[in-house]
């Protein structure tokens, strides 16, 4: 018998001082609400800073998070990752930089055209007590700048992808679109089959609105190998009413897969 998981990646947006009405902490309820309403399995979160990671953990207690800060000192950004505790256990996490020292926090891909900003992946190895083989939930928040930097980003995840055949997730913001090298590149993989789960969904990133419907860039992401069925794949729509704010400057996305 299989069972069906909803896998959600969510940019939630830095808690950045100027933006204004859609800062985080105007932001909190319309969060609180959409995750509750959502109920997801499994969330890849990009953009948490170490406040909000806190009030995650602090508000939803029912999700275990893991992923630590992109920093040296282990401060700044993580791509964090929250499971549902009461139905799968950790068998193992890691966080690793995008770098040619995935060890080192902090690192970067010198000499390339990466931003100043250090990027990292969280990797977990989960066991779901009603699927009987563990399997991988990845997130990462490439580089918003360079395309190089990408490119290696992308060349890395497909090196720890195909190191085991244990099925997987991939979630995530890739800053990058559909016709990208980037993209391209991992769902043309020789070694693995990598399917793009959200390939009939159009533009994720609005920019709180700010961005036409028609001309919005698809940046969000979820893949998978092929071994996993999907029956659906969302873009979640965020029309704020009575001067509410958004949840985020990007739709979160989710498909629904069977295991």
């Amino acid at each position: 018998m299989k069972t069906e998981l909803k896998i959600m990646s969510f940019n939630m947006r830095l808690d950045k001082a100027n933006d204004g009405e859609n800062n985080f902490i105007n932001r909190k309820e319309r969060i609180i609400e959409f995750i509750n309403a959502e109920k997801a399995d499994i969330i890849g979160f990009q953009e948490i800073t170490p406040t909000m990671r806190s009030w995650l953990v602090e508000t939803f207690s029912d999700y275990y998070m893991v992923g630590v800060g992109r920093a040296a000192d282990y401060s700044d950004e993580t791509a964090l990752i929250a499971f549902l505790k009461k139905d799968m256990a950790l068998l193992s996490c890691d966080t690793l930089m995008l770098s040619s020292t995935p060890h080192i926090f902090g690192s970067r891909y010198d000499g390339s055209d990466q931003s100043d900003c250090p990027r990292e992946y969280v990797r977990a190895l989960l066991k779901h007590k009603d699927i009987a083989e563990p399997f991988y939930i990845y997130n990462v928040h490439t580089d918003h700048l360079g395309e190089i930097s990408r490119i290696l980003a992308s060349n890395q995840l497909m090196q720890d992808i195909t190191s085991h055949n244990k099925k997987f997730f991939l979630t995530g913001d890739f800053n990058a679109t559909p016709d990208s090298p980037e993209i391209k590149m991992l769902i043309k993989c020789k070694s693995r089959t990598i399917v793009d789960a959200t390939l009939s969904l159009s533009g994720t990133f609005h920019d709180f609105g700010k961005i036409e419907k028609e001309k919005r860039p698809k940046i969000d992401y979820i893949f998978i190998g092929e071994d996993i069925e999907v029956l659906n794949s969302v873009r979640v729509e965020d029309n704020p009413k009575d001067n509410t704010p958004y949840i985020s400057d990007h739709n979160p996305i989710y498909i629904i897969a069977k295991l």
